[in-house]
């Protein structure tokens, strides 16, 4: 072939056994070393020119049952010789049985027999399994027109090392020519997505936004199509994708200066007996005391509703949220069921003195409430002169 065809090899199962039917051919740019031939199959290792290798075992499967069986076990001591588990390893031809009822036309074939379960059970200790492909299911019939019969004969079968090598190769079973097989094709130098090609997503925040749903449906709409198919499916998402785009840079672009001009707008606005509340607000914080009734509002570790003001600061040692199971945005009446405190044993001091505390608080109707407590003393309503007063004097 060399001479008559310049630039291609061939090899052939002959020369080990006058009734093989399996012909290899292949470019010099590839480099190909047979490693295995058998009466029904050839394994060789496949160098392509840009550097992946890989293991192609090419077969051509018996008629005969029992002849057949032992392509099954051949293609096992080849699996453990070669330890083809380490390699990514392609098996493709005529197999010559299917592997579940349904790669069979007709309807009364409908359970697993004996040859079925033989293949798949040692396809699964190879760890083969069908490659994706493009075309139709059958890929042999008869070619009796009054009484057909179609199944599925033929496969490219790989394993998981050919999916993570070549992730964009899906087989393509082609129309047959002069055969009653469907030839098929492997194409192995599909590119992977360019830096270009980036999949769908957006900021999973963005779903919290009041017109998120409203730019979603917006987007969607803008393409009206008839029929419904993967094209235009991508097509829908990238207008959505620029939707979410602009959502995102009108809300939420550069926040950290947003978030510093609001600031002092605020310092600006504000007289500065609010200023001085703000600056003042870890002190602040303790006149604010939070009335238990539903406990539905109340946070748990934050806010000031025992004489321990804020739980977070007064067990952060030795104790933490993530430690006691309790979350750290947690209200109180998550923590309390039917008057059970859902908490784990006390690990310290301070936590046995809040354990006690909350053996005397009772849920009851009604919304949580504010209560102002300047020096100790409840008051019913805020009052700014006692706030301007309490603010007058020095800060122990």
């Amino acid at each position: 072939m060399s001479t008559t065809f310049q630039g291609w090899n061939f090899t052939s199962n002959q020369n080990s056994d006058e009734d093989g039917h399996i012909i290899l051919i292949w470019k010099d740019t590839i480099d190909v070393t047979i490693k295995l031939l058998t009466r029904q199959s050839i394994t060789c290792e496949v160098k392509l020119p840009y550097g992946d290798q890989f293991y192609y075992t090419a077969i051509y499967a018996s008629n005969l049952t029992e002849e057949r069986s032992n392509i099954w076990i051949k293609l096992l001591d080849a699996f453990q010789y070669l330890k083809l588990n380490m390699y990514p390893w392609l098996v493709g031809g005529d197999l010559n049985q299917i592997v579940h009822p349904v790669e069979h036309s007709d309807p009364i074939v409908n359970s697993l027999d004996s040859q079925i379960m033989a293949l798949r059970d040692s396809l699964n200790q190879m760890g083969l399994f069908d490659l994706n492909y493009q075309g139709p299911l059958f890929t042999w019939t008869n070619c009796r027109p009054s009484s057909p019969i179609a199944k599925k004969l033929d496969s490219v079968l790989v394993n998981m090392q050919v999916v993570s090598n070549f992730p964009q190769n899906p087989a393509a079973f082609l129309p047959p020519l002069i055969s009653n097989h469907f030839p098929c094709m492997l194409n192995l130098a599909v590119p992977l997505p360019t830096v270009g090609t980036r999949p769908f997503k957006f900021f999973n925040y963005l779903t919290k936004h009041l017109s998120f749903l409203q730019v979603v449906f917006d987007a969607w709409a803008q393409l009206e199509l008839r029929r419904f198919t993967l094209s235009n499916l991508c097509w829908k998402q990238k207008l959505i994708k620029g939707a979410l785009k602009q959502l995102n840079r009108d809300n939420f672009s550069q926040i950290q200066v947003r978030v510093s001009e609001s600031y002092h707008q605020l310092q600006r606005k504000f007289s500065w007996f609010s200023n001085k509340l703000l600056k003042l607000r870890d002190v602040a914080f303790t006149w604010m005391k939070r009335r238990v009734r539903d406990g539905n509002i109340i946070r748990f570790w934050s806010d000031n509703w025992t004489p321990f003001r804020s739980l977070l600061s007064f067990l952060a040692t030795p104790c933490r949220p993530s430690r006691l199971g309790i979350s750290q945005n947690a209200t109180v009446s998550s923590i309390c069921r039917n008057g059970y405190w859902a908490q784990p044993p006390a690990r310290s001091v301070n936590f046995v003195n809040l354990q006690t505390y909350l053996t005397t608080v009772q849920l009851s109707e009604g919304e949580d409430t504010y209560e102002w407590v300047i020096k100790d003393i409840l008051k019913k309503a805020y009052l700014t002169g006692d706030v301007y007063n309490q603010l007058q004097e020095p800060v122990p």
